[in-house]
């Protein structure tokens, strides 16, 4: 293995997002490695979404004044097994001044070009399978290959679904299809493209469909049954052409199914929608798979879609790469490390860290490290996601790790004298529904009057309460 290759340099605007001919040209060079759009895809993100971060890359870029279009460099840390990224990898002097990407996952499996063979694939349809549509096929077959033809002939309505299936990977939490597409006609429902994941009776289906009864690319809430629009347009699928279409998703940390995005021919698509997952219907097994589904609309029209170079990735997200900060290097020496997969360690090889002996770079985060020839210094880190916890709040953040920390408030947390409806409105009248009072409650103030005429005549309103005042105290409601 070479590290620091391949290394390349492109135009970059420091003060906006990744040049789009920049990009699609590193899509081109390393086209078939998996994760390089998703990894450029990101990059876009984060460059764009911080402009702190870039004008600090701007400032020490900036030779002889000016911003705009610079030349900077793109180091990929190594190359393993036909993805991008490695376990271990050293900065070196090539790396100053550039852009580090790491990619690396110890926890992803790829199954690649799955169209070859008939191991593994099914076939779903009416009457002895349901995959929705109301008609019966007089025909669905697929055929298998270098590219793998899947048709259906029938009535109005009618669906069919091939689907691969794979013994299940239980800690599986990223998933990512990468494949090549050719529909017939656009005269058609709907082209389905799904991701899924069978475990313990919870069905996580990533299901997206390109809708062209509706014109609009769609994914799916599991739990409620019901497709969920985008904003990307279905007119991108245009008929004869093949296609390159890669999904991104993965389940959060709530169970559910996040959708990330969807690049279709090297553009990227955020989607960024998040949908509950479901329980399986009776009788299925744990698995993991994707699957493709022609549904015909209401001309009846046979379809047929071809597929080719599927690739379908899994992972666990657990175990990202190990970064050497080598003391050696001449000085000044700053680099910026973009890391894609899991979490990474930074450790030097001499000297600290952020005063620390290592420092994490968490996923999809990046930073620029520095080097004062003794000590490493990394700058803090975007913000992480932080998925909601029911009745916490947000209390701290931490610029160096990006992440916060959540607690449930107290009472005395609440700001007194609001007004509102609801449940308990504070200092306006509170309503109690089926409480527990538990120790001793204290009702203050309460006013003593002789009797009900007293209290009103006193002010009271029915429904208030006053007191006798005499020993033992009676307590009173006006009426």
């Amino acid at each position: 293995m070479s590290t620091n290759q391949p290394s390349m340099r492109f135009p970059f605007n420091l003060t906006g997002k990744i040049d789009p001919e920049a990009a699609n040209a590193i899509r081109s060079a390393f086209n078939g490695l998996v994760d390089i759009n998703q990894a450029i895809a990101a990059l876009n993100t984060k460059v764009e979404s911080t402009k702190s971060a870039i004008t600090t890359i701007n400032n020490l870029l900036a030779a002889g004044g000016g911003s705009g279009s610079k030349t900077v460099t793109i180091n990929i840390a190594g190359s393993v097994n036909n993805q991008i990224g490695a376990s271990a990898y050293s900065l070196n002097q090539t790396d100053f001044g550039a852009i580090v990407l790491l990619d690396y996952d110890g926890g992803a499996t790829t199954y690649s070009s799955i169209q070859q063979n008939s191991a593994n694939w099914s076939k779903c349809y009416l009457p002895s399978c349901d995959p929705g549509g109301s008609g019966t096929p007089t025909s669905f077959t697929q055929t298998f290959g270098p590219t793998s033809v899947i048709s259906i002939t029938g009535p109005a309505y009618s669906n069919g679904l091939a689907i691969y299936k794979q013994t299940i990977t239980s800690q599986a939490i990223f998933f990512h299809s990468d494949f090549d597409v050719l529909v017939s006609t656009s005269n058609a429902q709907a082209y389905e493209f799904d991701m899924f994941k069978f475990l313990g009776g919870i069905e996580y289906m990533f299901g997206t469909q390109c809708n062209l009864a509706l014109g609009v690319w769609q994914v799916w809430d599991q739990l409620h049954g019901t497709w969920k629009d985008t904003t990307v347009p279905a007119s991108i699928l245009t008929p004869n052409v093949t296609h390159n279409v890669q999904w991104a998703c993965h389940i959060d940390d709530s169970g559910n199914m996040a959708f990330d995005s969807l690049t279709f021919d090297g553009v990227l698509y955020p989607i960024n929608q998040t949908w509950p997952s479901g329980p399986t219907p009776p009788g299925w097994g744990d698995a993991i798979g994707i699957q493709f589904q022609t549904d015909e609309n209401g001309s009846g029209t046979s379809l047929s879609m071809t597929i080719s170079n599927v690739d379908f990735t899994v992972s666990t997200g657990g175990v990202g790469p190990t970064v050497t900060l080598d003391s050696g290097l001449v000085t000044p020496f700053y680099s910026v490390l973009a890391n894609f997969g899991p979490i990474a360690s930074l450790a030097p090889s001499s000297g600290l860290v952020n005063g620390q002996a290592a420092w994490p770079l968490p996923a999809n985060q990046f930073t620029l490290v520095f080097f004062d020839g003794t000590d490493w210094w990394v700058t803090p880190l975007l913000p992480q996601d932080t998925p909601a916890v029911p009745h916490e709040w947000i209390n701290s953040y931490d610029p160096f790790t990006g992440m916060f920390t959540q607690t449930q408030p107290s009472v005395y947390d609440l700001a007194d004298s609001t007004v509102g409806s609801g449940p308990v409105v504070l200092d306006s009248g509170a309503t109690l529904i089926n409480s527990t009072l538990l120790g001793l409650p204290q009702i203050m103030p309460v006013g003593v009057f002789p009797n009900n005429a007293a209290a009103v005549a006193g002010g009271l309103q029915p429904g208030n309460l006053y007191r006798l005042g005499g020993d033992p105290d009676q307590l009173c409601i006006v009426h």
